[in-house]
């Protein structure tokens, strides 16, 4: 049995396994390349206002997800939500194994349930989430 260790981003090399039953004269051997990463999804707000939603419309911020590869269109691929509303607009700066970054335009709401700081919601949720598989994406508050 195998277990990868927890990586902070992709590794990968020539990896040899050998195996040798008991009673066998000769062990077996297999060379091969392979890759191991973390898969959890972490959501950071790389620009202001930070994860804050705004009380009314704002320029667009930047956001990185790590081990969230966004391949073709973000629109079919990513879902970002701000409490319960989607993201006036999702743009893809940039993809890879290990980071995304995305341009997001928050919604304008009105959020009986926020907290509102300087002009910024401090109680609706940036998520987001893969459309393919609801169960990969992250949050922050």
């Amino acid at each position: 049995e195998f277990s990868p260790p927890a990586l902070a981003r992709p590794q990968g090399g020539e990896y040899t396994v050998t195996v040798q039953r008991e009673g066998d004269a000769v062990p077996s051997s297999a060379s091969f390349e392979f890759s191991f990463f973390d898969d959890a999804v972490a959501l950071t707000c790389a620009s202001p206002p930070g994860c804050a939603a705004p009380a009314t419309s704002s320029p667009a911020f930047e956001i990185s997800v790590t081990n969230f590869p966004v391949m073709g269109a973000v629109s079919d691929a990513v879902s970002v939500t701000f409490g319960s509303l989607a993201a006036k607009s999702v743009t893809l700066v940039s993809s890879s194994l290990a980071l995304t970054t995305l341009l997001v335009e928050a919604p304008d709401y009105n959020c009986a349930a926020c907290a509102f700081s300087q002009g910024a919601s401090t109680g609706a949720e940036l998520s987001v989430t893969s459309t393919s598989d609801a169960s990969r994406g992250a949050s922050a508050a």
